[in-house]
Parts: C-alpha cells; structure tokens; sequence
C-alpha cells in the first residue's frame, strides 16, 4: 500500500456537521455494555455501529463517541483496536484541531483527556496498519513531546524499509518542538530521496517555519532538484524562513529567472518577496 500523505492511511470517510451531544442515557449504558462483553465480536460489532452512526447520523453521536473510541484503542482484540483508531483518525483529518479552528459543532477529539494517552500507546501496537492509522490521528490532534520524538526515532530502525519509515519522518517533522536529536535526524534524512520531499511538504504546512539549521539542505535541495513539484515545495519551505532565508534570495531569484514552468516560477518569485519582506 502507497500514498502521498499520512490522510491517504485512512479507510473510513466520514462527513461530519453539526456533531452534537446526543446520545440518550440507554444508548450510552447500552454501548458500554457492549464494549464490556467478553466476546471480541461483540465489541467489534459496537464499535462499527459507533463509526456508522457517526457517518450517518453524527447529529446523535457527538462527543459522547469520544470515550467509547478511547477505550476501542487498549481493546486486546486487533479487530477492536484497528476499527476504533480508524474511526478516531477519520474524525481527526475532517476536524485538524491542531492546525485550524475547531469548527462550531464538530466532535472535538480533545475534549476527552485519557484519548492522548490513549492514542499515544497505539503509536507503537503490534499491528502495522493500527501503527499508521495512530500517527495520522496524533499527528492531527497532538504535539510529540521530546520523549515521544526519541521513541519514533527509535521505532523507525525497527520498522522494516518503506511506507512507515516515511509516515514516522513526515510526523517528526509536524513536531511544533523538535529536539535537537529530532531536527539531526531529519536534517540527515533530507539526504534520501524518499524522504526529503516529504518532510518539506510537512514543514510547508505546519504553523511556523521549520527548524533554522535545515535551509542549508533544503536551500541544496532547491538547487538540484529537477522535479517542478519538488521545486514548489523547497521554494515555499525556504520562503517561510523570511529574513532568515536572506543567504539563499540570490540562489532563488536565479533559480527563478532561468525557470520556464509558470506555477514554479511563482513559487519561487513569491519566496524572494517573502525573504525580502521587512
């Protein structure tokens, strides 16, 4: 399984408006009843019913889902586990609390503290999928503390080579904070083609610019790259450093003047506007 973005690990696609808190008194007792039986099938069939309820009728389920989802993530079962951080995943890329706004009415992920914890455990379950379906909801939900940082890492020698490896890089670069151990390693990445542009796409949206010792890389990856795309993403990374980027305006007004392709010379002309900018 390939794809672009830690979005594309999702296999559920909810459309979620005017979530409120809804579920009558009996559903909630009747659901916890259910995710207490000793039948594993049980409990899978409640936590599905809980996804679907959301998807067609989100109106009924709201925040009260948020508990029953959290307590799907330490189910011993892989069906339980599995169903419950898609759904939990699903809910995070529609609402991205940590990037926007939260809008008025939507299932707020947050508003229940035991999920980070939660959440955070599942990084690393046994089961591959389970493991991608987590980063792509903490990613969107939650900052890596140092600590968690140094356990990805770690976790990304354990993983075998492709798509985890690559989901591990673009989450530690998320990171509102980055260790210095943190920023080293995904300096050292940016070295190998199959991460470089992923984590530049990463640095290109999150809130901030991204860690000052990378212009250098990024600014050499500008330079050699021939991918128009690539290109784009390098020239808006660097942009985003502002007077920071000052060193690197020569290399991109350059870059930008022998450049044919309109949508990269945009990119690039609006980088030296931004490093120019007072």
């Amino acid at each position: 399984m390939k794809a672009s973005s830690l979005y594309s690990l999702i296999f559920c696609f909810f459309s979620f408006s005017q979530i409120l808190l809804a579920l009558g008194s009996d559903q909630i007792s009747a659901y916890q009843q259910r995710l207490g039986d000793p039948d594993p099938m049980v409990r899978l069939s409640a936590m599905k019913e809980i996804g679907k309820l959301s998807e067609r009728s989100p109106e009924e389920v709201g925040n009260d889902a948020v508990p029953f989802l959290t307590k799907g993530l330490s189910d011993p079962d892989l069906k339980v586990r599995y169903n419950a951080v898609s759904n939990i995943a699903a809910i995070s890329v529609q609402t991205s609390p940590k990037l926007l706004p939260l809008k008025p009415g939507m299932i707020d992920l947050r508003s229940y503290a035991p999920l980070k914890d939660a959440l955070e455990k599942v990084l690393f379950d046994p089961d591959q999928e389970t493991r991608q379906n987590a980063l792509a909801a903490y990613e969107n939900l939650f900052d890596f503390t140092p600590e968690l940082q140094a356990r990805l890492v770690a976790q990304f020698g354990a993983e075998k080579r492709g798509w985890n490896q690559e989901l591990i890089a673009e989450a530690l670069a998320s990171s509102q904070s980055p260790s210095k151990p943190t920023v080293d390693f995904l300096i050292n990445l940016l070295d190998d083609h199959r991460y470089s542009h992923r984590i530049a796409i990463t640095w290109a949206r999150i809130k901030g610019f991204p860690p000052p010792a990378a212009a250098p890389k990024l600014a050499e990856l500008l330079e050699k790259t021939s991918d128009s795309s690539e290109r784009q993403t390098f020239a808006s990374v660097i942009g985003k450093y502002g007077e920071q980027a000052r060193p690197y305006l020569g290399l991109i007004e350059k870059l930008r003047d022998k450049e044919t392709d309109a949508t990269t010379r945009s990119s690039l002309e609006v980088a030296a506007e931004a490093i120019k900018k007072e």
